[in-house]
């Protein structure tokens, strides 16, 4: 299991990220993968000057969705409306910024987990 805290406005929100949830994605927004996947090309041909129109594209309803399947994975229960609310009055783009934290936490390897590089001086714990 891997938390993240986030702050809508005055609310603090701890989310969650597991197996459970990552298929909660899935099932309700869109499979985690193909939602980075489409990101990654999106920056890469914008870049190069290239137009791409994405299979999947993160919208106010799926930003709420994607905030709402974290926290309440959590000891926090919240509906779905009450965080809409919340992304409303914080501005959608501060929902935005922790939905696409929140799936990059799902997809991402944990920190311990990033293999090291060849000279790299972090050191081992």
């Amino acid at each position: 299991m891997r938390t993240m805290e986030a702050k809508l406005g005055d609310t603090a929100l701890t989310l969650v990220a597991n197996w459970k949830t990552s298929l909660e994605v899935a099932e309700r927004v869109g499979d985690p993968m193909m939602i980075a996947r489409e990101a990654v090309k999106e920056a890469v041909l914008l870049e190069k000057g290239l137009p791409f129109r994405p299979d999947f594209v993160l919208t106010t309803e799926n930003v709420a969705e994607i905030i709402h399947i974290g926290v309440n994975a959590g000891d926090t229960e919240m509906s779905l409306d009450r965080i809409g609310e919340l992304i409303f009055d914080a501005g959608i783009f501060a929902g935005k910024e922790i939905a696409t934290d929140y799936l990059a936490m799902i997809i991402g390897p944990q920190s311990k987990e990033m293999p090291k590089k060849k000279g790299d001086k972090r050191s081992e714990k």
